[in-house]
């Protein structure tokens, strides 16, 4: 855990590549990230749709059943302003954003985590207070083992269906890609600006974080996309780690996609938080 914490002190030039993945997107396009799911696939996986505290702005993440009333995200779901759930969903496509409504106890993010914060870890749980709206998906069981490279692995997410930032008439499709976790060599590309500072972590970001390729390492384009945010990575039918940003290539200053499609997923690993999530997950 104290490694992971390293990063406090020098990676804070990283943050400008943080592309995080809870914004809304249009389905003009095909799908990011691989393949619609088919009905009764990806159980324990759900979409949680949030207003910030004015009730104006509707934001997506995707989760896991980790417990009966418990789900499993990503810590950055939750900034100052965007505060409130609205609802969860299961379904494949919902154009009309009927979701079915839940009272939340609380989130529990973890401490070190912090909104827009690479140097945290981007994980939190979510307390429902009943469990019924929960009692038909699937809990998912949590497996501790680190993952090494090249084992398969498959991510999940509600997320959108175009890397832009044209926020229009955004429809969550459920999908999942299945690829091999990457090595120590896919750190070692071009991202631009970042470079340097990729390369010289490479060891530290591998240790905590899984990797998948990309659509610029597959050209079967497995990446994810705002709106996968949070959503699970399974080795076989076990919880291994959750999704959390990417990296572009081309990347401008400003810390946009000057290429618009993703270069590498990072997904945070569960095993250096073994302890901490399960004293939560006992509560």
């Amino acid at each position: 855990m104290s490694e992971l914490l390293k990063l406090r002190g020098h990676m804070n030039s990283l943050l400008v590549f943080l592309i995080l993945v809870s914004l809304s997107f249009p389905a003009a396009a095909v799908i990011i990230g691989g393949k619609v799911a088919g009905p009764g696939e990806g159980d324990g996986v759900v979409q949680i749709a949030t207003v910030d505290d004015k009730g104006s702005i509707l934001n997506y993440c995707s989760a896991t059943k980790v417990g009966a009333r418990v789900l499993l995200t990503a810590a950055h779901c939750f900034s100052s302003t965007n505060t409130k759930i609205l609802g969860i969903s299961t379904k494949i496509i919902n154009d009309k954003f009927e979701y079915e409504g839940v009272e939340v106890e609380k989130v529990i993010s973890h401490p070190s985590s912090k909104l827009y914060n690479y140097k945290k870890i981007d994980v939190a749980l979510v307390l429902l207070k009943q469990s019924s709206v929960l009692d038909e998906i699937t809990t998912r069981v949590i497996n501790f083992d680190f993952v090494a490279a090249q084992t398969e692995v498959q991510f999940w997410g509600f997320g959108c269906q175009a890397t832009t930032n044209n926020t229009a008439n955004y429809i969550p499709v459920k999908k999942h890609s299945t690829g091999h976790t990457q090595d120590q060599a896919q750190l070692k590309r071009n991202f631009g600006i970042l470079t340097d500072i990729v390369r010289r972590d490479v060891g530290l970001i591998q240790k905590n974080f899984m990797l998948t390729p990309g659509q610029g390492l597959d050209v079967q384009g497995a990446s994810v996309c705002w709106g996968d945010s949070g959503g699970p990575v399974f080795k076989g039918p076990d919880l291994v780690g959750i999704n959390v940003t990417y990296l572009v290539k081309d990347m401008k200053a400003n810390g946009q996609s000057e290429s618009g499609v993703t270069d590498l997923n990072l997904h945070l690993r569960l095993s250096p938080i073994k302890a901490w999530l399960l004293e939560n997950l006992s509560l």
